[in-house]
Order: C-alpha cells, then sequence, then structure tokens
C-alpha cells in the first residue's frame, strides 16, 4: 500500500453507504447476496487494528451487490477517503483557499499555494500558517473533495463528519437542534430590525454559530483572544461566505452555547454575556437543562438566583432529549434574555412533545421578549420569578400553555368532500384499436451504444443539485429519474451559477440506470440531476421516447450498462406506437392520481369520525 493510495475504514463505509457500523460488520462474514456469493473485499493494511480497504473496491462491491442507502456513493466516495494523518484544520485551511480563489490547487507548486494564501489572508488571520503545513496528499484530497461536492458548504460538511473530524473527536449538535436554533434567532432577529441584525459569536461550536449566521446581516468574532479555535471559526465563515467583522454594532444578538462547559464556570459565563448586552440586545443561550431548567441546590442554586434577579430572562425552555451527541440523553435549555431588566417571564417543556412546529415556539419567544399578553401563545406560560428566585425550579416539568383543538368539524367535512370530489368523478376505460400487419414488419435489435456509435441518440450526464438551492418562486425544475424533485431555482440565478449545466429537450428520456428506471420529458427546459441522464434520439432511430422509457421500465435490476441495453428498431410505425404508449402512460397516472385520492378520503374518515366531527351517512359507487 502506498501513502497516497485512496481508502476506507469500516466506519467510512457506513457512513459513505448510510448504515450503521455494525451492518457494515455484518456485511463482511455474509457473502451470499439475493444467491450469489460475493464476498466483502479484504482489508490492505489493519495497523493498530483498524482495518483499511481499497476505496475503489468497496465502491464496486457496493455497486454489485445493491447494499446501503445511498444511490450517490460513486460520488461521494473520495470525500470519506482523507489521507492518514492529515490535519483536520490544514484540510479546512486548503478547502478555504480553494473556496477563495476558485483554483485547481493541485496544479499549484507548496510555495505558489503559500503566496496565493498571503495573498488571500496578509496578516494570517486564519490561512497562512495551516497552508504552509500542506503537503501532495492533503492537496489531492482536497482537491477530491471539492470534486465530490455540491459546493464548498457541502465540503466542509463532509469534511466534519469524515475520518479525520472523528479523530478529533469532536460531537456537535444534531440537525435539528440546530435548525431550531436557527429559527428562533431568525425570528428575534426580525424583531429587533426587520432590514437585518449582527450575530455576535461569543463561544460555542462553530456549525451551530455558522448556520445562525446565515440569516444575520454579519458575524461579529471579537479578536481580544484570538487563538486556534478563532482562526478555525474564521476559515470556515469564509467557506460559508459569511461575512465577519470584529467591531460589536447595537443592536445585536448574542449566541452562547456552554454545553460541554465545566459546571462551575457555566453561570459564570452566563453573567458575562448578560452584562454585555445592550439595552436592545438579546442574549440566546444554550445549555443544559440541568443547570438552566431544573432544581438546583446549594451554591449553585444561590448562584443561578444571582443571575436571574435582575429580570433580564424573558422566556425559557426545556428542549428535548438526543439534541447534542455527546451526551445523546441529556435534555438541554434555552434561555432568552434581555439587555433590559425586569422582563416578565415566561417558560415551556416541550422535551416531551411528540411533534414540534419551531416556527411557533419562536413566534412565542418572540411575544414573550414584547410581553405580548394579548398574543394566544402555544406553548409558553408566564411563570413567577419570585417562584424561581425561591429555589424552585425555572421551567417546570411538563408546563406548557394549555392546548386546544385546531382543527375545526367543518375542516374535516370540507377535506372528506374534496377527496370525494376526486373519487366520483367517472373515469374513462382505455382501449388500444389494432389490425394484422399488412405483410411482414421489418425488426432489428440494436444496443444503445450502437445507436449511439451511430449518431441515432445522445447520452447527457447530470448535475449534483442541493436541496438548498430551492427557491419556492423559481421556475426552473430540477429533474430526475423519477421525474421533478421538487427543486426549482429562478432562472436568471440557474444561468449565472449553472451556465454549462445540460438541460432537457422536449421528448428527452430521462432515465437511471441502477435501478433501470425512465419518463419522458414532455416541455423540456428542466436542469437534470445526477446521477440521472437524458437520452436525446435523432431521427431515424426507429423507436420514439416513450417506447424506449417503456423498455427501460421494465428492465431487470441487474441490467448493468445503458449502453449494452438491446432496444427493437421498427421501420414503419414508430409513431403509433409511441403515441399509444404515451397515452397508456397518462392513463396510468390519471389511475395512480385516483388512487391517492381514495387513500387520502379513507384517512380523512377515520380522523374525521375519530375525533367526532363528522359522521357517515352513506356511501356508494357511481
Amino acid at each position: 500500500m502506498t501513502d497516497s493510495e485512496a481508502t476506507l475504514t469500516l466506519r467510512d463505509i457506513a457512513a459513505l453507504a448510510g448504515v450503521q457500523r455494525a451492518v457494515v460488520s455484518a456485511w463482511r462474514t455474509r457473502p451470499m447476496v439475493r444467491g450469489r456469493s460475493i464476498p466483502f473485499p479484504a482489508p490492505i493494511d489493519d495497523t493498530g487494528g483498524l482495518a483499511r480497504f481499497r476505496r475503489d473496491e468497496i465502491v464496486e462491491w457496493l455497486r454489485a451487490t445493491g447494499r446501503g442507502n445511498n444511490p450517490e456513493m460513486h460520488l461521494d466516495a473520495p470525500a470519506w477517503s482523507a489521507p492518514d494523518g492529515a490535519s483536520l484544520e490544514e484540510l479546512v485551511a486548503l478547502l478555504c483557499l480553494r473556496s477563495a480563489t476558485g483554483d485547481d490547487l493541485g496544479e499549484l507548486g507548496h510555495d505558489e499555494l503559500v503566496d496565493l494564501a498571503e495573498e488571500i489572508d496578509p496578516k494570517d488571520r486564519c490561512l497562512v500558517r495551516e497552508v504552509r503545513a500542506a503537503t501532495v496528499d492533503t492537496v489531492r484530497y482536497v482537491e477530491d473533495l471539492a470534486e465530490a461536492s455540491r459546493g464548498p458548504d457541502e465540503a466542509l460538511d463532509l469534511l466534519e463528519r469524515g475520518r479525520v473530524a472523528r479523530e478529533h473527536a469532536t460531537r456537535e449538535l444534531t440537525d435539528t437542534a440546530i435548525d431550531l436554533v436557527r429559527t428562533v434567532a431568525t425570528a428575534c432577529a426580525r424583531d429587533l430590525d426587520p432590514y437585518g441584525v449582527p450575530l455576535i459569536h461569543t463561544d460555542g461550536p462553530h456549525r451551530l454559530t455558522l448556520t445562525v449566521a446565515a440569516d444575520f446581516t454579519e458575524l461579529i468574532v471579537p479578536d481580544f483572544e484570538p487563538g486556534d479555535d478563532h482562526r478555525a471559526l474564521l476559515r470556515r465563515a469564509m467557506i460559508r461566505g459569511v461575512e465577519t467583522a470584529t467591531e460589536t454594532a447595537l443592536p445585536s444578538i448574542h449566541l452562547r452555547s456552554v454545553l460541554g462547559s465545566d459546571t462551575a464556570s457555566v453561570l459564570d459565563d452566563i453573567d458575562n454575556v448578560i452584562l454585555g448586552l445592550g439595552p436592545n440586545d438579546v442574549a440566546m443561550i444554550l445549555g443544559p437543562a440541568s443547570m438552566l431548567c431544573d432544581d438546583l441546590r446549594g451554591d449553585a442554586e444561590s448562584d443561578r438566583a444571582r443571575t436571574l434577579r435582575p429580570g433580564n430572562l424573558a422566556f425559557a425552555a426545556r428542549l428535548p432529549r438526543g439534541l447534542w451527541r455527546e451526551a445523546h440523553r441529556q435534555a438541554l435549555g434555552l434561555w432568552i434574555c434581555t439587555g433590559r431588566t425586569d422582563s416578565p417571564l415566561r417558560v415551556t417543556d416541550i422535551a416531551t412533545l411528540d411533534e414540534l412546529d419551531a416556527d411557533d415556539l419562536a413566534a412565542d419567544a418572540v411575544a414573550a421578549l414584547n410581553d405580548d399578553s394579548a398574543r394566544a401563545f402555544r406553548y409558553a406560560r408566564p411563570r413567577e420569578l419570585a417562584a424561581v428566585l425561591s429555589k424552585q425550579p425555572v421551567v417546570p416539568r411538563g408546563i406548557r400553555a394549555a392546548r386546544f383543538a385546531t382543527t375545526e368539524p367543518a375542516e374535516h367535512r370540507d377535506r372528506v368532500i374534496a377527496a370525494t370530489q376526486r373519487t366520483a368523478e367517472p373515469l374513462p376505460g382505455f382501449d388500444v384499436l389494432v389490425s394484422p400487419a399488412a405483410g411482414t414488419i421489418a425488426v432489428s435489435w440494436s444496443s444503445l451504444g450502437q445507436l449511439e456509435n451511430q449518431k441515432l441518440l445522445k447520452i447527457k450526464r447530470g448535475k449534483r443539485y442541493n436541496e438548498d438551492d430551492h427557491d419556492p418562486d423559481g421556475t426552473v425544475d430540477v429533474v430526475g429519474a423519477s421525474g421533478p424533485t421538487g427543486i426549482r431555482l429562478d432562472p436568471i440565478e440557474a444561468a449565472q451559477r449553472h451556465p454549462h449545466a445540460p438541460r432537457t429537450d422536449s421528448g428527452d428520456v430521462v432515465f437511471a440506470k441502477s435501478p433501470p428506471e425512465a419518463w419522458v420529458d414532455p416541455i423540456g427546459g428542466s436542469l437534470l440531476r445526477a446521477p440521472a441522464r437524458i437520452i436525446r434520439l435523432a431521427p431515424g432511430a426507429g423507436i420514439g421516447p416513450h417506447t424506449l422509457a417503456a423498455i427501460i421500465n421494465r428492465l431487470p435490476d441487474t441490467a448493468g450498462d445503458p449502453l449494452a441495453w438491446n432496444v427493437p428498431r421498427l421501420e414503419t410505425g414508430v409513431q403509433e406506437l409511441d403515441d399509444a404508449l404515451a397515452a397508456a402512460t397518462a392513463y396510468e397516472a390519471r389511475l395512480r392520481e385516483r388512487l391517492n385520492a381514495l387513500q387520502n378520503l379513507t384517512e380523512f374518515m377515520i380522523n374525521g369520525a375519530a375525533e367526532g366531527a363528522i359522521t357517515i351517512v352513506g356511501h356508494g359507487e357511481n
């Protein structure tokens, strides 16, 4: 094994395949896959008890067996095979340099890399020192990582979930936790100033800060204690395109996480944040519920009472368990404080809710900051500060606003009626008229590869798109092998950001090879999402697009290379057959729509009757 050979550990394979680590261990002991013997690849090194496997062999094995839950594993694989011994921050610095310049770093020598870093970061606030330590292997890996990603943001996400980050034992908040904090923080910021306010990072996980900062005018990173952590945050901010500054602006949102802090210092840290608030500032503090919400005893209770006595705390919530990977059984707490004193306090315990509407929670928090007593709070209830100061919990367990029925009987009735309007519509039958052929029809068979060589079709590959690119007001669809993906882009932005991306034409066959699946785009103009491809037939191909799609949809999962797929070529009747198959496909879609309406009707009847909102007085068929 050479030092630069791309390898994967068992945990890397699990992450690549989208399964648990134990599943990969089971795969190694079970060579039989659907009646065939396909042994798991042998490791090429197990130094220190850590088995390493050739990346390409693993990718081929996953493809051949169909195991795992990642249909794009062949595209993602390079991102999971970081070189051994690489420094996480060195890799982040190289990724930062690449995202800032857009240059292919693999084409530059070491001195050229350093010169480029000095040009971008002349004061060496976050970049030059780390780039000086770059090696050929780390530069090559960052180039592979960039190619395997949809952009710098995703490349950083993959890097921070990969082997190198695991070796640093960093455990972040879950995506659910970050999204919840972001929703609440954004709502508070818009309440302060609809035109935007800055976010001040006072300490805590970088990913949390940078995700939240995306909705703010800029990120304030005070440089009174610049160190490795400070440099690391600035690098990540550059990669994610977050504007940073060092001077505090008013009003602003202060974000602080005290998770993982020493218990004795948590309240001191919170005191420092609150003392730094301006009169219109807001602080969001995330920490263990045991300190922020529950009963305390002794000095800890006295210290918390001293922190709360001025009345800066306006909103407190006990959050669900499992939001922090470091201690997934520990419930978290959230405080929202203002620079004003004597704020009325509202609290809620949402730790045991089956469903949580983050927008409603954020609306409750904003109303609490404004002491909006006219609002009907969904979660929060008033809490007397005097009771908290008398050694009671800040957030009593189970405390929430009274719940009311949210669905009126009329709504259930309307839903049932709307569904029956679809199921009661007459659906005509589908018929095809045929007649015996006049003589013998010449039919030949050709592979798609042969048709491509004869210039009778073209195959184009798709491009990767991120769900975050979706614009609700966009008009350009991104399609895959199953149809529209739900991602839509603004046409101007699509042209600017993806000028050379493949688009469909009317009549293109959009397909995937594993498992074989296809449909015909009747309109065209859509962007194509990998791993889907398009087949564009030329006149004289002897087969129509709907015919080709129907054949692909009936291929077995083991059909293999698309260029080897064989299709019939007709000399006559090509258009008539294709028109009939197009009509059959449209009829099938109407049947599926009718079936979906019937399934919805069943659900609406059960829910409405179970809530006592409707009674069934009759039914029947047309």
